[in-house]
């Protein structure tokens, strides 16, 4: 990969060791969007850790990030080089402060549906739901 972007001059693709813990989040803070052209994904963290600081990401279909579109806070492609670039091309096209308010979507989706008050309250009405019955919650899949 460093190579090819060599070859290509991408003068906005840059590789980097890998980081842990403060150092991650603020690498991730300092991107303009995140890619993960995945073959096969249960669901990708990594999706998630961009958002919630605000970047907005591409991701392939081969995770379930269908969100990315109703949200407004990135693509959700095909997979395959010509969908995977098509989407590159267009978001690196965008100006910044797009890109930024598209980030802004995404932080606000991952605190709405993905934070520990949100995963906390559901918990709470899924216990609700097993131990007194009703209506079952829309995140419950019975079948």
């Amino acid at each position: 990969m460093r190579r090819l972007a060599e070859r290509l001059a991408c003068t906005r693709v840059h590789f980097h060791d890998a980081v842990y813990g403060d150092e991650k989040w603020k690498a991730l803070a300092r991107a303009e969007l995140f890619v993960l052209p995945s073959r096969t994904e249960n669901f990708g963290m990594t999706v998630a850790e961009a958002l919630a600081v605000g970047v907005p990401a591409i991701v392939t279909k081969n995770a379930p990030w269908e969100g990315l579109d109703r949200e407004r806070c990135g693509w959700w492609i095909e997979d395959g080089v010509d969908s995977l670039r098509s989407a590159m091309v267009r978001a690196l096209s965008m100006p910044p402060d797009e890109l930024s308010a598209m980030g802004k979507l995404g932080r606000s989706w991952m605190i709405r549906d993905f934070s520990w008050h949100s995963i906390g309250q559901r918990m709470a009405k899924t216990y609700d739901w097993i131990i007194r019955g009703g209506t079952t919650p829309s995140w419950i899949r019975v079948g």
